[in-house]
């Protein structure tokens, strides 16, 4: 079911936590580096963004948080993050989604800030990345959401413009 598939998500990005923990024992980095790499060679998390499989912007959404906001490399001392896995699962969710919803954008956009180049490089790194490989996808989300705020500020301007009208009259 929808659900059951929902939960197997959920396990995994509860795997994906253990990386916040620091220091992580050398077993559960080894453990989880092998689970990201093969999450994502057969690209797992795809079917997040399929609406018959059972869509789950949440679950996306906190995908794109850990990746981009808790994981910290800078931080393991047992490793290093597995990045080519990282970016083909956050690449593997953008390219197959409909659009990328408002929280995975300002993760995105908070990640290219230039103090997150010195002060968090992962998520600056990640979102480069993403930003660098996939324009098209991510112009078409900022072009719909600056279409959307241009549409309610001309209404706004508009419903003014009109009180201004009736408060002459």
């Amino acid at each position: 079911t929808d659900q059951q598939l929902r939960d197997v998500y959920k396990l995994y990005l509860r795997c994906m936590t253990l990386l916040e923990a620091h220091p992580v024992e050398r077993q559960t980095y080894e453990l989880v580096y092998d689970l990201l790499e093969r999450v994502a060679s057969v690209q797992t998390f795809v079917a997040l963004t399929d609406a018959d499989v059972g869509y789950s912007e949440s679950l996306t959404d906190e995908l794109f948080d850990l990746i981009l906001n808790r994981i910290d490399s800078n931080k393991l001392t047992n490793g290093t993050i597995p990045n080519e896995a990282l970016r083909s699962i956050l690449s593997g969710v953008i390219q197959e989604s409909e659009s990328i919803s408002d929280k995975q954008l300002e993760a995105l956009i908070h990640n290219l800030h230039p103090a997150r180049k010195k002060d968090f490089a992962h998520g600056y790194d990640m979102a480069h990345y993403i930003v660098t490989t996939l324009p098209g996808k991510i112009q078409h989300s900022f072009s719909t959401i600056f279409d959307e705020t241009f549409k309610r500020l001309t209404a706004a301007y508009s419903m003014l413009a009109d009180m201004q009208k009736l408060s002459k009259d």
